[in-house]
Order: C-alpha cells, then sequence, then structure tokens
C-alpha cells in the first residue's frame, strides 16, 4: 500500500513543472521513508527539498537532524590524535 501511495509523489517528481511542488513532494517522501525508518533515502530526499527551496526550514533541520544520525562525526581519540600528529611529522 505504501509504494501505491508514493506513487502520485513520483508523478509529481517527474511530471510538475513547479519547484515548489517538486519540493514539497520531496519532503513528504523523506517524512514518509523516515517513519519507515530509511534514513538514507529520508536524507536524499530532505537534502532534494531543501536545493530545491533553501527558504524551507522543515527540510533544513531534517537534513541537519538525519545527516547527523547517519554520517555522525567521528570522535577523535588520544590514538588518532597521536597518529595524526606522527604522520605529519
Amino acid at each position: 500500500m505504501q509504494r501505491h501511495d508514493n506513487r502520485d509523489l513520483v508523478q509529481v517528481l517527474i511530471q510538475d513543472p513547479d519547484p515548489m511542488n517538486r519540493s514539497r513532494a520531496h519532503r513528504e517522501l523523506g517524512a514518509r521513508a523516515a517513519a519507515r525508518e530509511d534514513l538514507g533515502k529520508a536524507l536524499r530526499h530532505y537534502e532534494e527539498a531543501f536545493a530545491i527551496d533553501p527558504t524551507d526550514e522543515v527540510a533544513r533541520e531534517a537534513v541537519s537532524r538525519i545527516g547527523a544520525t547517519v554520517h555522525p562525526t567521528p570522535r577523535k581519540g588520544v590514538w588518532q590524535r597521536f597518529v595524526r600528529g606522527f604522520a605529519r611529522a
């Protein structure tokens, strides 16, 4: 059933020339993917929505939040800092 529901939104992405409609479709597909815990797909849709409409605060916040989950910033421990410093010498 979910695929059938998404079909209408995908049609908007393919056929609708209005960027605002495409941005909204990406945002909705991102929300649906996030609800399914498909964070990689959700992030891609939110990034597209934000690229189309840089004023979209919902998409911007979602990219920030989901991006931090999908691509967490690696923590640098003492050993990594030591090795990195040694490699530069």
